[in-house]
């Protein structure tokens, strides 16, 4: 058995990919039979608040658009209009909204759970892109990709591609 110790970070916002459920610090340890994944289970929840912080701003942004409705150029330039006054500002509040919400609740980290993964379900390990390069993705079949970041990098992924 060998144990890697790290941190557990899924997205904020998963698009393509969905993260398998565990965030914060953690372990994950390789054994014969597969992967053991040791840590907080991720706290799901702040996407009602985000979506309803959407709302409320795409509203405003509706109702400011017609207090500037006399103006003639925000007639001609309807779309344009809409598109900075009212989506972007709203999309971006739903965003941060969620992102602050699982920030907060991952303070109180629930208990550490054990989720025990065969190695037919791992789908090898590949490493994050851009800003987060250090973080390493490992798919798992079925039940979503986990986000790693360990504390040797070099040896984890080496462990890894020997397994």
């Amino acid at each position: 058995m060998t144990a890697f110790e790290g941190d557990f970070l899924p997205p904020g916002l998963a698009v393509l990919r969905r993260p398998y459920p565990m965030a914060g610090p953690g372990r994950v340890e390789l054994h014969a039979e597969g992967l053991r994944l040791v840590g907080p289970r991720l706290r799901r929840g702040g996407g009602f608040l985000g979506c309803l912080a959407f709302v409320l701003v795409f509203f405003g942004g509706i109702l400011l658009l017609g207090a500037l409705a006399g103006g003639a150029w925000v007639q001609e330039r309807a779309s344009d209009v809409v598109a900075l006054i009212v989506f972007l500002p709203a999309l971006f509040t739903a965003w941060l909204v969620q992102r602050l919400w699982i920030q907060r609740h991952l303070r109180g980290a629930s208990p550490a759970v054990t989720h025990d993964i065969p190695w037919a379900l791992v789908g090898g390990v590949q490493s994050g892109g851009g800003r987060e390069s250090e973080v390493l993705i490992v798919p798992i079949r079925g039940r979503g990709d986990l986000y790693f970041r360990p504390a040797d990098r070099s040896g984890f992924l080496h462990a890894m591609r020997r397994s």
